[in-house]
């Protein structure tokens, strides 16, 4: 299936309420699949697909994508899912945008997908993790609202990944990372129970650092950095050497070219002609 256009559908009690498979340049919009056995939408060896402004609700998996490039998934809702609300299985190059991610076991997942842009999602309020990273490289999450879960992001065995701008708070554990390097994390606010592991040395610091809700140190020179590192583990010399005395502010966050999309461009039916 190529060039179609998929709106407006309410899919419930099927195996999986959407399957796109090696289907290209299509899009979803508006739909709702809610109540299915596995997953609510499923996308296998597609590429070139939007998915806009849908809902997956109360399937035992909310949007699925497994070897597939290039897809943009942009304020989808995935909430109140068994499991997972979003996976990348084996996926590269993809861009998550703006999706609102709620009350599922985990979140966002990503497995052995690389190149990935998650952008100004919010994910709150599931039971195991936010987002979690295994063996998933070169991935850029920004802008991200990390909220009430357990855990916020959890990585394992992930390098080369930036984390740009994010805002965890009340959760237990802000994020951790596992056997990972060649990380960058910069310009975050951390407000957690514990705010993060590293069993390694990965950087959290360019010019500037992170905020931390527990950091104690001074900045004597008003310049706004602290003038003493905050200490991740001591063990490994993962440290934060420019930690930030204020929260950054959202307002301030950047918007990558990559991912400065224009709704507008995607050429969808008129509102109206979606009322029932």
């Amino acid at each position: 299936m190529e060039n179609c256009l998929l709106f407006n559908n309410s899919l419930s009690h099927n195996g999986a309420g959407i399957i796109l498979n090696g289907a290209e340049s299509n899009i979803l919009y508006n739909n709702l699949a809610y109540l299915n056995y596995y997953d609510g939408i499923d996308v296998f060896g597609g590429k070139d697909n939007i998915l806009y402004e849908n809902g997956a609700m109360k399937n035992s998996l909310g949007v699925y994508i497994e070897n597939s490039t290039n897809n943009t998934l942009i304020n989808n809702t995935a909430e109140l899912n068994e499991f997972d609300g979003i996976d990348l299985i084996g996926s590269d190059r993809n861009i998550i945008y703006g999706n609102h991610v709620f009350k599922n076991e985990l979140g966002i997942y990503s497995e052995a997908s690389d190149g990935n842009y998650l952008y100004n999602n919010t994910v709150n309020i599931n039971y195991w993790g936010g987002i979690e990273l295994l063996n998933s490289n070169d991935s850029i999450l920004f802008g991200n609202k990390i909220q009430k879960n357990d855990i916020g992001i959890y990585q394992e065995a992930s390098t080369n990944n930036t984390f740009v701008n994010n805002n965890l708070e009340l959760n237990y554990g802000g994020i951790a990372l596992y056997a990972s390097d060649g990380n960058v994390l910069y310009l975050n606010n951390f407000n957690n129970e514990i705010n993060a592991e590293d069993d390694n040395k990965n950087t959290w610091n360019t010019t500037e650092g992170n905020y931390w809700s527990d950091y104690t140190g001074e900045d004597s020179d008003g310049n706004g950095i602290g003038d003493t590192p905050y200490i991740i583990n001591e063990t490994s010399g993962s440290a934060d050497f420019r930690p930030l005395m204020e929260p950054v502010v959202y307002s301030d966050f950047f918007v990558p070219s990559k991912v400065s999309l224009s709704i507008k461009q995607l050429d969808l039916p008129e509102a109206a002609a979606l009322e029932n």
